[in-house]
């Protein structure tokens, strides 16, 4: 029964992505598209490295009535949101790893900017135009506020639903120390989604309330599995009209 529970909470939080998405870029396309680019992106983020889901679905807006760049600042501030609250509660609870999560971030963004320097007048006007997004997306921060809250809060539900698979029925000042935690190490992780880190974490932390290293263990095999598992099948059913629309693209161009 948990499991089904599971699989609706990853559904809403799906949709409520592309809502925030939709809401962000100022209904510049249909929800439904909107539901494609951010299942895409949270796939891709999830099975390659982090921020590739963004700039592939980003690139997938040239065939619609959106522009690269503004859907890019989309994604960046849809980001940020739980980013810097797992952060800050990770360092409230004592993850004083994560001060060291910008630096990874500078880290990447030098690598980057090194590999695009050849590029770097097209590279300052992408920046430029993101920068231009978000003034005109500061309407849209307070639209989308209310659907962040309830996608944390339906994750933090998953996870109660995951940890009773388990017999593992924490208090709620636990479980969120736990998934902030473990979040906050994740950040910290080169792989994508904070493979191999978010797991250590997590595993570290549930021993701490008790776990046995093996059932600490399958739990988070089974949390990544569930979560890669659940984008990666909603993408590549979603993802099959982006793909076609970027063929059928090209075809013409070569054509025309």
């Amino acid at each position: 029964m948990e499991i089904i529970f599971i699989v609706l909470i990853l559904v809403l939080i799906s949709l409520i992505n592309a809502i925030n998405f939709y809401l962000l870029v100022d209904k510049k396309i249909h929800l439904k598209e909107a539901f494609k680019l951010t299942s895409v992106a949270t796939a891709l983020n999830r099975i390659l490295f982090t921020g590739s889901g963004y700039l592939t679905s980003s690139y997938f807006c040239r065939n619609k009535n959106l522009s690269p760049s503004k859907a890019l600042s989309a994604f960046f501030l849809l980001e940020f949101f739980p980013i810097s609250l797992w952060l800050i509660l990770g360092v409230y609870f004592g993850g004083k790893l994560a001060i060291k999560v910008p630096l990874v971030f500078i880290g990447i963004l030098s690598i980057l900017v090194i590999v695009n320097w050849r590029k770097k007048n097209r590279c300052i006007l992408l920046v430029k135009n993101i920068l231009e997004h978000f003034r005109e997306m500061r309407k849209g921060f307070f639209l989308i506020i209310p659907f962040v809250i309830f996608n944390i809060t339906l994750l933090v539900t998953y996870y109660f639903f995951l940890f009773k698979l388990f017999s593992f029925q924490p208090d709620i000042l636990s479980a969120i120390k736990i998934i902030s935690l473990s979040f906050t190490l994740g950040y910290l992780s080169p792989a994508p989604g904070g493979l191999g880190f978010k797991e250590a974490g997590l595993v570290f932390l549930l021993m701490e309330n008790g776990f046995a290293f093996s059932s600490a263990m399958l739990l988070a095999i089974l949390d990544r599995v569930l979560i890669t598992a659940f984008w990666a099948i909603l993408a590549s059913l979603l993802g099959f009209d982006l793909i076609k629309e970027e063929i059928k693209k090209r075809f013409k161009r070569k054509n025309g």
